[in-house]
């Protein structure tokens, strides 16, 4: 699979477009998505308007994301998140 990266190592999104889709998320995961984006936007001051800016932060963001992924999706582990 051909993965198109902008300088920084970020995702080309232009050649990412235009791929034909492996998987399309029905409404309930939509909703996951948006609850999960909207924690981060109010957490962290965020103004993200699509999912794009979303990616942008994580990117760029990494340590955060993970601790926000752990804590959102309930995972149950033996230690805490640690960067």
């Amino acid at each position: 699979m051909d993965v198109s990266l902008k300088s920084g190592g970020k995702m080309d999104r232009t050649k990412f477009e235009e791929r034909k889709p492996l998987w399309k998320p029905n409404e309930t995961h939509g909703m996951v998505m948006k609850k999960f984006k909207k924690r981060i936007v109010e957490k962290y001051n965020l103004q993200a308007g699509n999912y794009w800016d979303l990616y942008d932060w994580s990117v760029d963001h990494i340590p955060e994301l993970w601790a926000e992924i752990w804590d959102y999706s309930g995972i149950i582990y033996s230690k805490p998140y640690d960067k």
